[in-house]
C-alpha cells in the first residue's frame, strides 16, 4: 500500500512537469528530478508499476499536446513523419506475422513488452521537434552542477541501502536481499554521457570532475560501464596520437583518477571489487557468457528454421531464463535477455537491423558533434553485448537526454582542472 501511494505520488509529479515543460520547453526541471531521485532496480517496487516507470508520465502530455497541434496545423517534419511511419510499419506486419511465429505462446503483455522500446524511437524523435532550439548545452553551468550533486546524492542512497535494512523492508527478491547492493540510477547513466560530452568537445578534465564522474558508474558495480569508458578514452586518445603533449597529459589523468577510485571506492565495498576484478579473469567471463548469458539464445537457436533467420520468432517471443527459477516473484520466462542482438535477432532475425539503424539515425539527427556522435554509438555498441538496453526503463531518459542536449562546436577549454 505504501509503495502504491509512493509511485502515484511521483507519478503525478511527473504528469505535472510534462506539463510544465510544454508550456515553457524547458528540460531542466526532469532532468533534475529523474537524475537525483533513486530509480534504481533495487527499488523498483516504488518506482515501477505494470512496466510503467514513474518517468514515462512526463512524456505523456507533451507527446499528446504535440500531435493534437500537428494535426491541427497538417504539418509535420519529414524526418520525424518518415521515422514514425518506418517503426509503426515495422510493428503493424510483424502482428499478423508473430501469430504464426510464436513458438512459447503470444500474449498481449509480451506484445505490449516489444512494441514499448520500438514506441520509445518514436517519441524520440516527437521530443527533436518539441525542442527545436530550446536544447541545454553539455558544457552549461546547470549540468556542470548536476553531475556534482548526483555524486553526492549517489553515495547517500548507496550507504543507505547497504547500510540501513530498506531493502528488506520494501522487498522480498531474494536478488537484493541476499547480497550486497549496488547502486544504478539514472544518475549513472547521465555521468556517463556527460564524460563523453567532455571529451568530445575538447574540455579539460580534472581530477575532482572526474571523481564527480566516475564514483556513480563505481558505485553501480556494471563492469560494461568500465570497458565502454576505457574505449572512448582509448579512441579519443589515439585520435589525439598527433598532439603529444595533449596524449601524454590525457593519458596521465584518466591513469591518476583511475587509480585513486580504484584503491578509495573498491576497497569500501567487497562486492563491487569482486565485480571489477573479475573483468581481468579471461576464463570468468567466458564461463559465464556460455553458460549463463547465451544459454537462452543457444536454446532459441536449436528450434530455428531457414525463414527465422531473416524474420525471427516474431514479437512477443519469450526466453527461459534459468537465473530467474530462485526468484519466486519474476516470471521465469522474459522477452528478452541480457543481450540486445540476439534477444532482436531471435524476434526478428535480419530484419533487427531495422531497428538498430533507427537508433543511429536518431543519433546522428542530435545536435552534437561528430565525436559526441562517435562515441555515444560506441556506448550503444558494447552495451549491447551484456544488456538488452531498449528494454531497460533508461532507454526512453538516454534518448530524451540526446534530444533535450546540445554540444558546443566550439573547442571548450575553461573548465578548471581541479
Amino acid at each position: 500500500m505504501v509503495s502504491a501511494i509512493i509511485f502515484l505520488i511521483f507519478l503525478l509529479l511527473y504528469f505535472y512537469l510534462g506539463l510544465s515543460f510544454w508550456i515553457n520547453r524547458r528540460l531542466e526541471h526532469f532532468i533534475k528530478w529523474t537524475v537525483l531521485l533513486p530509480i534504481t532496480p533495487s527499488l523498483t517496487i516504488l518506482h515501477t508499476k505494470f512496466q510503467v516507470n514513474i518517468y514515462y508520465a512526463f512524456v505523456l502530455f507533451p507527446v499528446i499536446l504535440f500531435l493534437l497541434n500537428q494535426l491541427y496545423r497538417l504539418r509535420i517534419k519529414k524526418v520525424t513523419f518518415d521515422s514514425s511511419l518506418i517503426l509503426a510499419i515495422f510493428v503493424i506486419c510483424y502482428l499478423p506475422l508473430s501469430i504464426l511465429l510464436n513458438t512459447s505462446g503470444l500474449d498481449i503483455i509480451s506484445i505490449l513488452k516489444d512494441v514499448k522500446p520500438i514506441l520509445f524511437l518514436i517519441i524520440g524523435f516527437v521530443f527533436f521537434d518539441i525542442m527545436q532550439s530550446k536544447q541545454i548545452e553539455w558544457n552549461a553551468k546547470f549540468t556542470n552542477e548536476l553531475v556534482k550533486i548526483n555524486f553526492y546524492a549517489s553515495i547517500i542512497f548507496f550507504l543507505i541501502l547497504n547500510k540501513t535494512n530498506l531493502i528488506g523492508l520494501i522487498s522480498n527478491d531474494p536478488f537484493f536481499t541476499l547480497s550486497e547492493t549496488r547502486y544504478l540510477s539514472m544518475g549513472t547513466f547521465f555521468s556517463i554521457f556527460y564524460f563523453i560530452a567532455i571529451i568530445a568537445q575538447e574540455r579539460k578534465l580534472g581530477i575532482l570532475q572526474l571523481i564527480y564522474i566516475l564514483t556513480p558508474v563505481f558505485l553501480s558495480g556494471n563492469r560494461t560501464f568500465f570497458i565502454i569508458l576505457g574505449c572512448i578514452f582509448l579512441v579519443n586518445l589515439l585520435m589525439s596520437v598527433t598532439n603529444v603533449k595533449r596524449f601524454l597529459s590525457r593519458a596521465v589523468l584518466f591513469l591518476v583518477g583511475g587509480i585513486i577510485l580504484f584503491l578509495g571506492i573498491l576497497n569500501l565495498n567487497n562486492a563491487i571489487k569482486d565485480r571489477i576484478l573479475s573483468l581481468f579473469d579471461y576464463q570468468l567471463l567466458i564461463t559465464q557468457l556460455t553458460e549463463r548469458r547465451f544459454a537462452p539464445f543457444i536454446d532459441k537457436m536449436a528450434n530455428f528454421e531457414w525463414y527465422n533467420y531473416i524474420i525471427g520468432q516474431g514479437i512477443g517471443e519469450k526466453f527461459f531464463i534459468p537465473w530467474f527459477v530462485y526468484r519466486a516473484n519474476i516470471d521465469n520466462y522474459n522477452v528478452y535477455m541480457d543481450n540486445i542482438y540476439m534477444t532482436l535477432f531471435v524476434k526478428y532475425g535480419l530484419m533487427s537491423c531495422i531497428l538498430f539503424f533507427m537508433l543511429f539515425y536518431f543519433i546522428n539527427k542530435t545536435h552534437t558533434n561528430k565525436k559526441f556522435k562517435l562515441f555515444v554509438i560506441i556506448y550503444f555498441l558494447i552495451i549491447g553485448f551484456t544488456t538488452s538496453y531498449m528494454y531497460q526503463n533508461s532507454f526512453l531518459f538516454l534518448l530524451l537526454v540526446l534530444a533535450g542536449f546540445k554540444t558546443d562546436e566550439k573547442i571548450v577549454s575553461s573548465q578548471p582542472s581541479s
